[in-house]
Parts: structure tokens; sequence; C-alpha cells
């Protein structure tokens, strides 16, 4: 009788560990692949980013032709706006930001190959990251720049929802 409670035991002490990671190795590759999605996004801003201060350049040197068009005798100083593009350019300028949020999300997925306890340690960096897509956000000064940073934000909620049955 005893033995048989303990092959019982046994059999649903390896059934528990089993489902336990197969949960554990469905949930490494949803976090991934969520990882990896925010990546082609980081992708796209970084693709996107240099051409908003040319835009920017465009709208500017467009509404200063209409603003002169209908005044006469007004002459505008070139240097000027060349420095004011060079301001608007250097404020929305994320070169850095982008940096560091692939570094944040490389280290994520190195973190999750990691042995041990990495709960908290993935709760940090996905406040990094979160740090540096809202630092995005702010300077970005483009609509598409938001869009993605909104479907970066999105993912980053997901992520930080199953991290915290780690934690």
């Amino acid at each position: 009788m005893e033995k048989n409670l303990f092959l019982a035991l046994d059999e649903a002490l390896t059934g528990i560990s089993d489902m336990r990671r197969k949960e554990g190795e469905s949930l490494l590759l949803d976090l991934k692949e969520k990882i990896a999605l925010i990546s082609d996004y980081r992708e796209q801003v970084l693709l996107r980013a240099p051409l908003v201060p040319e835009e920017y350049k465009k709208r500017l040197s467009d509404r200063m032709q209409d603003l002169l068009s209908s005044v006469s005798g007004v002459v505008f100083d070139e240097g000027r706006k060349e420095l004011e593009l060079a301001v608007f350019a250097d404020k929305c300028s994320i070169d850095e930001e982008l940096v560091r949020l692939d570094s944040h999300l490389r280290q994520l997925l190195f973190t999750l190959e990691s042995d041990g306890s990495i709960g908290k340690k993935l709760d940090f960096l996905l406040q990094e990251v979160n740090r540096e897509v809202n630092t995005i956000g702010s300077k970005g000064n483009d609509l598409t720049i938001s869009g993605l940073v909104v479907d970066m934000k999105a993912e980053l909620e997901k992520i930080r929802e199953q991290v915290q049955n780690l934690v």
C-alpha cells in the first residue's frame, strides 16, 4: 500500500514538473516574440528618425515662402532658418535612446536565457526599456514615430504582465 502511494505521488510530482516546464517554455517563447516585435518597431523608428528634420525643413521653407509671398519688402535671413533647423534637429535627435533601447532589448533576451531567479532583473530592464521608449516618444516629433512608440508600449505592457508572474 505504501509503495503504491509513493508511486502515485512520484507520478503526480513528475506530471506537475512537466507541466511547469512546458508552461515555462511557452512563456519564454512568447516573451522572445514580444521582444522581437519591439525590436522590429525600433528598427522602423531608426529608419524614420533621419527623415524627421528633413520634413521639418521642407515644411518650414514652405511656410516661410507663403509668408514672404504675402508680405512685400520683408527679407528673410537664411542663416536664421538654418540655425532653427539645427536646433530642431538636435532637440528631436533620438540616436542615443535607440542605441540604449537596443542594448536593453539584448539584455532582456540574455536574461531570459539565464539560470536562477530572473524576475526582478527582468522587471528592472523593462523599466529601462519603458524609459527609453517614453523618451523616444517625447523627442520624436513625428506622427509615424509616435504610432510606433504606442505599439512598443502595448507590447511592453504585455511583457510586464507576464514578468509579474515571475517576480
